[in-house]
């Protein structure tokens, strides 16, 4: 965790987060990366093809480039439809999300003060299931599709004793 986190690390999060992994390992859908191995095309086809990315280049996806805190965020308003592929300037990604209701202002201070690592991504998909999204929370989105149970989900916040970051 406390390593940095590469694009496709952190792509591969944000589908898992989503409960989206076993749809993105049958995915064939087009996608014009040509610096993505084997093993991860069918992720990169199918954020490319759901509007979670589009890389960071016209061919480029960046599969080992350490993620920063803009990308993985803008990641998540992606898939949560708070942004769209439309949108090239992610710089500001942290303060659009905190806008939206993705991130707290402590959370956006504190992913401009240090590194990104993958325990950032964790933290930042772990609260991501308590966004608004259509329909409620995301969680209450992937508990009514089946990703995970209400019992576990609640058994897995009773396990988290730290407070969000203000």
């Amino acid at each position: 965790l406390e390593k940095a986190a590469t694009r496709m690390e952190a792509l591969i999060m944000l589908i898992r987060l989503l409960g989206e992994e076993s749809e993105a390992l049958t995915c064939t859908a087009y996608q014009p990366f040509t610096d993505v191995p084997d093993w991860a095309l069918p992720y990169a086809a199918y954020a490319y093809s759901k509007g979670y990315t589009n890389g960071v280049g016209p061919t480029t996806f960046g599969t080992a480039m350490s993620a920063s805190a803009e990308m993985y965020t803008e990641f998540l308003l992606r898939a949560l439809r708070y942004s769209s592929t439309a949108q090239s300037d992610i710089s500001n990604a942290p303060e659009r999300a905190y806008f939206a209701g993705v991130l707290t202002a402590g959370e956006v201070s504190a992913l401009r003060a240090s590194a990104f690592l993958r325990a950032d991504v964790v933290y930042l998909s772990y609260y991501a299931l308590e966004t608004n999204v259509s329909g409620g929370k995301l969680s209450d989105t992937l508990i009514a599709r089946g990703v995970f149970s209400d019992a576990a989900y609640r058994a897995s916040r009773a396990m988290v004793n730290s407070a969000r970051i203000g």
